[in-house]
């Protein structure tokens, strides 16, 4: 006979991830195979992460062991893929969250563990609270559980904090607290960003300037946008990255405090003077900070300042660097910190492409040019990319004859389909990168010199 599950119905959330639960094969009798990263690559994920994890500890940890050192709970961090990548709290766990494996390396999203917070928060991108009965599977329905996603300022997700008690029924105020830690650590990352320089806290009452509630502007040395918290742009609904301050604030928005009768604001502003993590946890001079964040390496942030500055005039950008050193995210935080950031990002391996498809992929192909062509043709990746991003990986393997026809589009800016006379006009921003000594290529005459 079979066993029917118990399904919960009062919160849609919950029910759907349930029903999730049941659709990964995963029953609730039976604890799941563990998913876990090995030394190397749980080391390479705290590299990728070091500065969320510092920011965690600096930001959020306080006010964990202030109003949770009492209990027999653990706060923990995973990455957006589910894996935990620290945690603090009691010295040692007890043998039955030691046996559920809550610990650093593990995977807990929804398809490997069932119901709980960190996996579900996850999928449904908001804080949630797992107590008890509310876990998917039996052996975890001891613990409570409450998680928050944390978001980078350009809306990524970048992974979850998460406090998992094992004595204490979790509330509505330990998902407050979640919420509040998650929302310490974004305010952070906010101040960390690119040519911060000032930051103004908004709020309609000047009792909420210093709550934790209040809109946060970042602004540079000039006083342009460079960030908001999603506060600030319920209070500023047109504001964005770029605009100037003023334009929404008045010319008095950097006196220390004030208030702006237009809006019925209240403001405070303060320079930024953001120290240097400690060199503990200080990014590695061969590993880029995947976060939208300042590089602690000079040469680095030399390099993204200059990039910064480039691809606002449009002009093409190339990117060197060793293989693994982090060239694809260099781009993508190019990419999502651009005024293009709301249109594609189209990214093609030339390494990965056969000689013979180069060319169609890139330039696209009319219906009918070649056999086994697509009847209605193909517009390739390059009018793909129009508006935004076309980022050409491993550029030094293209072949030549696909780079005389990249060269008429950065000449042109215009591209003719592969068996078509008809041209069409193109606006990307092109972004190459590669491993190779273009130089070397150049004189062996596998690169062209003008390209």
């Amino acid at each position: 006979m079979a066993v029917k599950p118990y399904l919960p119905s009062t919160q849609a959330w919950l029910a759907d991830s349930w029903q999730r639960s049941i659709g990964a094969g995963l029953s609730e009798f039976q604890l799941p195979q563990e998913l876990r990263l090995d030394a190397s690559e749980l080391k390479q994920k705290h590299e990728q992460y070091q500065m969320l994890i510092a920011l965690v500890q600096s930001h959020a940890l306080p006010l964990f062991n202030q109003l949770m050192a009492h209990s027999n709970s653990r706060l923990l961090l995973s990455d957006a893929d589910g894996y935990v990548l620290r945690h603090w709290g009691v010295s040692r766990y007890s043998t039955k969250l030691a046996d559920v494996a809550l610990d650093v390396g593990v995977n807990w999203l929804e398809q490997h563990k069932g119901t709980n917070a960190i996996g579900t928060a996850l999928t449904a991108k908001q804080a949630v609270s797992v107590v008890g009965e509310q876990h998917f599977i039996r052996q975890n329905r001891f613990m409570s559980c409450t998680a928050c996603p944390i978001f980078s300022p350009q809306g990524e997700m970048l992974g979850v904090i998460d406090i998992t008690s094992e004595q204490q029924r979790h509330t509505q105020q330990t998902l407050m607290l979640v919420s509040s830690l998650a929302q310490q650590v974004e305010t952070a990352l906010l101040c960390h960003l690119p040519d911060s320089h000032y930051r103004i806290d908004l709020a309609a009452q000047p009792n909420l300037l210093n709550s934790g509630w209040q809109g946060i502007v970042i602004a540079d040395s000039d006083g342009r946008i460079v960030g908001c918290n999603p506060m600030a742009k319920q209070l500023l609904s047109h504001a964005k990255v770029g605009d100037a301050v003023e334009q929404y604030l008045g010319d008095n928005w950097s006196r220390a405090g004030g208030f702006n009768q237009h809006l019925d604001l209240h403001l405070q502003t303060q320079p930024l003077n953001i120290p240097s993590i400690k060199s503990r946890v200080a990014t590695s001079n061969k590993s880029l900070n995947q976060l939208g964040v300042r590089f602690r390496d000079p040469q680095l942030e030399r390099a993204w300042q200059h990039a910064n500055k480039v691809i606002t005039k449009q002009i093409p950008l190339l990117v060197l660097g060793e293989t693994g050193v982090g060239k694809e995210q260099f781009v993508k935080k190019l990419h999502a910190q651009s005024a293009r950031r709301t249109e594609h990002l189209v990214a093609v391996n030339c390494a990965a492409l056969p000689a013979e498809l180069v060319e169609s992929e890139l330039f696209g192909y009319q219906a009918g040019a070649f056999t086994g062509a697509n009847r209605t043709g193909f517009i390739g990746k390059i009018r793909q990319a129009h508006g935004g991003f076309l980022f050409l990986d491993e550029i030094g393997e293209m072949p030549l004859a696909a780079q005389s026809r990249l060269l008429r589009v950065l000449q042109e800016r215009e591209v003719v389909p592969v068996g078509s006379n008809q041209s069409f006009k193109v606006d990307i921003q092109i972004i190459a990168a590669t491993h190779m000594d273009l130089e070397q290529q150049v004189a062996q005459g596998l690169f062209r010199q003008d390209l």
